[in-house]
């Protein structure tokens, strides 16, 4: 059985092989919130970029439409075009016939109009 030491007895302590010593935590530790601000910086930089983008674009009445799904009805819409030759018209009527256009109509500066 061993003996209990007593007042006068020293104690030997020997090193645990896997300890770290204070200088080494104090880094690992520094080393650690350093990565985490980077990775905070880069995090809070496309943040902030998007509300940036967000809030500078001009937005139109249609904007929160952007992110609705679409009604079954949509409106028509007329759209004028105005040429100088009859070529750039043919052409102007056969480009707007391939989007199947609920009609074509064609008028002239004398007011006539034909379908």
């Amino acid at each position: 059985m061993e003996s209990m030491p007593t007042a006068n007895s020293t104690l030997s302590l020997k090193p645990i092989p896997w300890s770290i010593d204070g200088s080494k935590v104090v880094l690992f530790g520094v080393a650690g919130v350093a990565a985490l601000a980077i990775v905070g910086i880069g995090l809070g930089a496309a943040v902030g970029a998007f509300c940036s983008v967000e809030r500078g674009v001009g937005l139109s009445e249609d904007w929160e439409k952007t992110f609705q799904t679409p009604t079954d009805a949509a409106t028509l819409t007329k759209i004028g075009v105005y040429t100088q030759s009859d070529s750039d018209t043919r052409h102007v009527r056969e480009v707007l016939e391939d989007h199947r256009p609920v009609a074509v109509e064609l008028s002239t500066a004398t007011g006539a109009s034909s379908r």
